[in-house]
């Protein structure tokens, strides 16, 4: 193959892959939207609160902590994603809020003691090789009865309905690429224990699980594959003629109205520094 063009293809795959994880991000953050708003209340977040979005990617629940903390309080976005903190001040200039404090920084190496009354983070936990000293630095950047809020997935609850060989290879490749990076796509289920394992106290837990039979957030199978497709193509686990064969067996089986998709279980767990 011409090294120009195999180039051009390279390109193309990585741009589909991006626009791919964009709209997974969206479907995403729309589709958790209300569950989150009610774990919010649930915890009975207060105004004139100073909070803590860890990993506040575009910053969409960032804008709603700061509505609830309110012009007495204090609200920070942090991501490691540069780009991320550019949109999410965008957004919060369009809102008109009240001023939000959005930070990029590498969270691996971010420390603060003792500074906020709640920290919260969602979809974090899963992307990162060593979740407990993350954990552990969360605790140290609480005050004396501060609160501590993460949401995060169990990847092994992804399913769907009839079976679907093309969504049972998604599940199989999306597991053995977080193996080859050392993280854990089923985090979740583990976050109670590591919260008990840190030292928080009164902590609690909970699950949601949306399932789709119809709509556009069906395609939620089908973009988790796009997004992964060139990491997965580039450490050899797949190859772009198997990609390109389940992703018409998932498009198709996502457009038929007698099949369902479940998300991934999303766990909901919080708990207090004493």
């Amino acid at each position: 193959m011409n090294i120009a063009y195999s180039m051009k293809i390279q390109n193309h795959n990585r741009q589909t892959a991006r626009e791919a994880g964009r709209q997974y991000k969206r479907i995403l953050s729309r589709v958790l939207a209300p569950s989150t708003y009610t774990f919010f209340q649930k915890v009975n977040l207060k105004g004139g609160m100073c909070g803590l979005d860890l990993g506040c990617a575009t910053g969409e629940n960032t804008l709603q902590l700061k509505t609830i903390v309110g012009m007495e309080g204090k609200m920070t976005g942090l991501d490691s994603n540069s780009f991320n903190i550019k949109i999410a001040k965008e957004k919060a200039l369009q809102n008109n809020t009240t001023p939000i404090e959005y930070r990029q920084q590498n969270i691996l190496e971010w420390k603060e003691y003792l500074k906020y009354d709640f920290v919260y983070s969602r979809l974090l936990f899963n992307q990162l090789s060593d979740p407990l000293s993350i954990l552990k630095q969360v605790h140290y950047s609480l005050k004396t009865g501060g609160l501590a809020m993460v949401e995060d997935l169990d990847f092994s609850q992804f399913h769907c309905f009839p079976n679907c060989y093309a969504f049972d290879r998604l599940v199989e490749l999306y597991t053995a690429i977080n193996k080859r990076q050392s993280t854990d796509p089923s985090i979740g289920k583990q976050l109670y224990p590591l919260f008990q394992q840190v030292g928080f106290k009164k902590i609690q837990a909970q699950m949601v699980a949306p399932s789709f039979l119809t709509g556009n957030n069906k395609r939620i199978a089908s973009l988790t594959l796009e997004n992964i497709a060139t990491i997965l193509i580039d450490e050899k686990l797949t190859t772009p003629t198997e990609i390109q064969a389940l992703l018409f067996e998932l498009k198709a089986f996502e457009k038929r109205k007698n099949t369902l998709i479940a998300l991934p279980g999303i766990y909901q767990v919080w708990g207090f520094r004493f």
